[in-house]
């Protein structure tokens, strides 16, 4: 029957116009207990998305006024309902080459890192930055995706400790890690492993479900219509 072949050459057509759409819903934004998060699948961790105080020191102590204090408090007040939030991993990668990364002095000394890490691991804020949200290491953080509380002025502490009393940050404002001191100020990026289990659809799949469901629509023969073959 004529219909049924143009259905059938038409839901693979519609799947692969929607593809492409569903391979970069990687971040998806999400709210619950009143706290708003983002939900990764490339890093299968959540990010809470929420402004910390600006010139948080860091502390193995969690001592007043540090980002681990800040870390505490969203634990304690159960943040989107979880109590295992920690700070983002950093490891100094550095890309030797790279255009962007050289016109800056960061790969001038050890104490920095610039370029796009491998380790999803060893580095969630470099691969959130550069491998996710698409931003070019060694240029200033300009694109934040789904997140509402991204800063792309401050530098973000990692919870990896560089050496000699420092702990690598994410500087946004160029793109790049830095071994700072811990006295430094800087703000917090709380993320947690695993993803949101009440993740909702991402407008992809929305659009997936629409075509799918339109292709419904044109199966069905109007009544009393027959169907040519």
């Amino acid at each position: 029957m004529k219909s049924s072949r143009a259905i059938a050459r038409t839901v693979p057509l519609v799947l692969a116009l929607l593809a492409p759409l569903a391979a970069h819903a990687t971040l998806t934004a999400v709210t619950q207990d009143g706290g708003a998060m983002v939900s990764d699948s490339v890093l299968n961790v959540t990010w809470a998305d929420v402004a910390s105080p600006s010139g948080l020191t860091w502390s193995p102590t969690a001592a007043t006024g540090s980002v681990q204090a800040w870390i505490a408090s969203l634990n304690a007040e159960d943040y989107g309902g979880f109590n295992d939030w920690t700070l983002a991993t950093g490891d100094g990668t550095f890309t030797a080459g790279s255009t962007n990364c050289t016109n800056n002095w960061a790969p001038n000394s050890s104490h920095f890192g610039c370029g796009a890490s491998t380790s999803t691991t060893n580095n969630q804020l470099d691969n959130l930055f550069i491998n996710e949200l698409g931003n070019v290491a060694g240029d200033g953080i300009t694109i934040t995706g789904p997140f509402t509380h991204l800063s792309t002025t401050t530098n973000y502490w990692s919870s990896s400790p560089f050496s000699g009393g420092s702990t690598w940050q994410f500087d946004t404002s160029f793109g790049y890690e830095f071994g700072a001191g811990t006295a430094n100020g800087g703000e917090g990026l709380a993320v947690r492993a695993g993803q949101v289990s009440t993740v909702p659809l991402p407008a992809s799949a929305w659009l997936l479900l629409g075509g799918l469901g339109l292709i419904g629509v044109l199966a069905r023969a109007r009544p009393g219509a027959p169907m040519t073959v």
